[in-house]
């Protein structure tokens, strides 16, 4: 908490919204776990699936960040069905997926349809769907698909 504090009294003159304020501790998190990973010779391993990712659901730089992402690819149900599979604890399987941050909601209240509805919608059921969630869904993949390509590079020639 302290590094929150430092860091608020260097930009305390700097309007900041409710979403900055949210943002710092997923990004500090990362920053502590490059930290600890570097000092063992160590890698990150992201946490994000493709749900979330797909989604925009995440915070640049802070929970999407990690030298792999393992599940990357899968849907949150394919996450959950990994987890039994390994025999983790149902406790942490079912768990109601939520960002973790302060005063937070589960995902699916924020989003405003369901982690199934979504993968309706990507796997082409989107006829079981509600017009509006589907509405929703595909404004939200829309307005976040600048978070697909962290780093862009532009080519100013063409010698590589």
């Amino acid at each position: 908490n302290n590094i929150n504090l430092t860091w608020m009294q260097y930009v305390s003159d700097v309007p900041r919204s409710n979403q900055t304020t949210q943002n710092i501790p997923p990004r500090l998190r990362m920053l502590i776990l490059y930290a600890i990973a570097q000092s063992f010779n160590g890698r990150v391993i992201g946490t994000c699936n493709f749900s979330e990712t797909i989604l925009g659901y995440f915070t640049l730089w802070g929970d999407q960040c990690g030298d792999c992402e393992p599940l990357g690819d899968q849907y949150v149900s394919e996450v959950k069905a990994i987890g039994k599979e390994l025999g983790i604890p149902d406790k942490w399987v079912d768990k109601i997926p939520d960002d973790g941050l302060p005063n937070s909601c589960p995902d699916e209240e924020k989003l405003g349809f369901t982690y199934e509805q979504l993968e309706n919608f990507l796997e082409e059921y989107a006829l079981d769907n509600p017009k509006e969630i589907n509405d929703k869904i595909l404004e939200r993949i829309v307005s976040n698909k600048f978070k697909q390509n962290i780093v862009n590079i532009p080519k100013f020639n063409n010698n590589y």
